[in-house]
């Protein structure tokens, strides 16, 4: 991965105004960042699809109640965008779980606000124009997982877990678009405890079932996924299958620990779903 020293050269060198001054190297899954105190230079990873989030993030701008980043300019030697950061309070578990249940089920409400507007943000023309693939669906998901890396000793759970992914993906069914990487480190809020303000990183966004979109949510602490999930069929009608995001959640983990993990990482995750149960 490019150090910090590469990120401002290629920044450098596209030969426009700019102040460094004060920059630091960030890395995500998708991409790695230079940050000033005001501006965003994002260089994407390989295999991230730079041009359709550019055009996704064009579509989306001013479609939905919170800031998304707006695109000033792209490099043009080297493969990346700037623009202006979206500033505000980063999300804090701490003052989350020591919050009076007003300033939560506030804060929830206005994470199911932008989820209601994203899933509707764009028709399916819009969608086939930029290009927004369909969801990954669970399915192909647990079928990636690989017995020969699950130790014994768990490989009845997992097996369980393979299970219920394919009855549930035959159930869950829709076509919205989805930001598919709702996580707390991609949201900006307007105050320690305030609403959402702002939100970014679409490099995954994808086609599918609302339900799925509020899996990362289940990593935080309660009860902030069932106000969300209680706020958003309130806002759309819509009935969420928390099944569905759930068992999305542990099949996403079971490929991370075999990935990067071992046998006593699979075996830790898969325990954690009983304390959970």
């Amino acid at each position: 991965m490019p150090t910090l020293d590469e990120l401002t050269g290629a920044v450098l060198a596209e030969g426009r105004p700019v102040d460094l001054a004060g920059a630091v190297r960030r890395a995500g899954d998708e991409n790695v960042v230079l940050e000033t105190p005001d501006w965003i230079y994002r260089f994407p990873k390989e295999g991230i699809d730079f041009e359709r989030e550019m055009r996704l993030l064009d579509a989306l701008h001013g479609r939905v109640p919170v800031a998304t980043p707006k695109v000033e300019w792209i490099g043009e030697k080297t493969r990346f965008c700037a623009y202006r950061k979206i500033k505000g309070w980063q999300w804090d578990r701490r003052a989350y779980q020591t919050a009076s249940r007003s300033s939560q089920r506030t804060l929830a409400g206005s994470l199911a606000e932008y989820l209601a507007a994203i899933h509707q943000a764009l028709t399916e023309e819009e969608i086939a124009s930029v290009g927004v693939p369909d969801f990954f669906t669970l399915e192909q998901r647990a079928g990636l997982i690989r017995f020969d890396a699950v130790p014994t000793e768990v490989r009845a759970e997992v097996e369980e877990l393979i299970a219920r992914a394919q009855h549930i993906g035959a159930r869950v069914s829709g076509r919205m678009l989805l930001h598919d990487d709702f996580t707390t480190d991609n949201l900006a809020f307007d105050g320690e405890m305030g609403r959402l303000c702002g939100v970014w990183d679409f490099s995954h966004s994808s086609v599918g079932p609302a339900s799925f979109d509020f899996r990362y949510l289940t990593y935080e602490p309660d009860p902030l996924t069932a106000d969300v999930v209680h706020e958003y069929e309130r806002i759309t009608g819509a009935e969420i299958d928390q099944e569905a995001f759930v068992v999305a959640t542990r099949v996403a983990d079971v490929l991370r620990q075999i990935r990067r993990g071992g046998p006593d990482d699979i075996v830790s995750t898969v325990r954690t779903w009983k304390a959970d149960a």
